[in-house]
């Protein structure tokens, strides 16, 4: 029973929005930034949804496995996470430079 639970859990996750624009300019994230410069909102639109993510395979299931996992930190650019191999730490200055890059505040 409580395996069951847990799947039931795990498909209505992947349900869950990843990300939304507030009056186009304020954008809500599920995790965090991602491992590449240059990911536009239509890169986010296009992330197939409704699915587990693998660990690792085409861009747009990189893009995926960095909005879930990826974290901010207090030092600029990017560094490998301490939480996996595919994850990421990602600085005010990518941060920056993504709201730039998609027009939002």
């Amino acid at each position: 029973m409580d395996m069951f639970i847990a799947c039931l859990f795990s498909d209505k996750f992947c349900c869950l929005p990843l990300a939304h624009v507030l009056n186009r300019k304020i954008i809500v994230l599920h995790g965090g930034l991602f491992s590449r410069d240059g990911v536009t909102l239509s890169d986010i639109k296009s992330i197939p949804r409704f699915c587990q993510p693998p660990k690792r395979g085409i861009l747009c299931y990189g893009c995926l496995l960095d909005l879930l996992w990826s974290d901010p930190q207090d030092s600029p650019r990017r560094s490998r996470s301490t939480r996996g191999e595919s994850i990421i730490f990602f600085g005010e200055d990518v941060t920056e430079s993504f709201l730039r890059d998609n027009n939002l505040d």
